[in-house]
């Protein structure tokens, strides 16, 4: 069964922040041995909306209310969207400009609504009812506001409220995807680039909760959710890596493999495990060296220099590369006999 921490992840006008609480709530929950699918990455840097054409939740009681409720305050019904990159997240978008409002279905946090204005001078405002995403920090330019049990009406009426005698940038119908998806980019960018998701959020989110854990089950939280992390900047830093340097396809297939990421920001017990994830450690080797670093604030890069050369001078990972997308990174490859 699925649960709220392992969902954390970012929403787009408001969306981001959802997300990565979600995640944590359902990596608490879970704990680290849970069931996850760890082939699916549940805070994508990137999202795209597809149409979604004959959508069920939107004829559901609860939904049909809300839409009800967005059209007495004036508003029109757009498209519906699946997010691609998130199971069974979908949305509705409403338009009365200048201002826009989303519907959201999630299947465990269920309906929300978000209100939106983008201001002229580059600020964003948020107002939403969704059940989580207070906890996660979120950039400068925008200002969010949680309203958890609010109306719809009653967020509208924030909004207006908070905006009022500014000149907002009206969303049309046309331009809503492509609004959508680079706001979300936007954020997860500012996001990863501050180093990710941080030890404070998870306590927050975990103190939102009604069931009490321990501290223990926090950090684990922390640690695990901070690996996952480190495989999406993996995965992404590579990519940058290939367009970079100008490599096709085929002239990454045999050396991809043995390249690993040395962020310049994370947690280092949370790097020790990805290390052993990437085969640059064995298990034994990284357990060793949790027990080293757990009670440490030795940041990644000194560890790893340690770590590296702990080995024989034959046997340590050799610089390939910088990149500077998700976040300031250098890559490392492994010498392939001990791979």
């Amino acid at each position: 069964m699925t649960t709220f921490l392992e969902i954390v992840g970012i929403l787009a006008l408001g969306v981001v922040l959802v997300v990565v609480a979600l995640y944590v709530y359902i990596r608490i929950k879970l704990g680290k041995y849970a069931k996850v699918d760890t082939s699916k990455d549940n805070t994508p840097l990137i999202i795209h909306l597809n149409e979604e054409i004959e959508p069920e939740w939107i004829s559901k009681p609860d939904a049909i209310k809300i839409e009800n409720e967005l059209k007495s305050l004036g508003f029109s019904v757009g498209k519906t969207y699946n997010v691609v990159e998130m199971d069974g997240m979908q949305l509705r978008s409403f338009f009365n400009p200048p201002y826009t409002a989303v519907l959201y279905t999630h299947p465990i946090v269920g309906l929300w609504v978000d209100m939106v204005a983008n201001l002229e001078n580059g600020i964003d405002y948020t107002v939403t009812n969704a059940p989580m995403g207070g906890e996660i920090e979120h950039a400068p330019t925008e200002k969010k506001y949680w309203l958890k049990d609010a109306s719809v009406s009653e967020l509208f009426d924030k909004l207006q409220e908070e905006t009022k005698g500014e000149t907002i940038k009206a969303i049309s119908s046309d331009t809503f995807r492509e609004c959508f998806e680079e706001a979300y980019k936007k954020e997860m960018k500012w996001k990863t680039q501050n180093g990710g998701i941080s030890l404070e959020e998870v306590k927050k989110v975990a103190l939102n909760d009604n069931k009490k854990y321990t501290e223990e089950e926090i950090l684990e939280t922390f640690r695990e959710t901070k690996r996952k992390e480190l495989m999406k900047w993996h995965n992404a830093a590579l990519q940058e890596y290939q367009k970079n340097a100008n490599l096709k396809d085929n002239e990454c297939y045999d050396t991809f493999d043995y390249l690993f990421i040395v962020p310049s920001k994370g947690d280092t017990v949370g790097f020790i495990r990805y290390l052993a994830d990437v085969y640059y450690l064995d298990d034994k080797q990284a357990k060793k060296f949790e027990d080293r670093y757990k009670t440490s604030d030795i940041d990644i890069k000194t560890a790893f220099q340690e770590i590296n050369e702990s080995f024989s001078s034959d046997l340590r990972a050799i610089k390939k590369a910088e990149v500077n997308y998700p976040i300031d990174i250098e890559i490392y490859e492994i010498p392939k006999d001990t791979y």
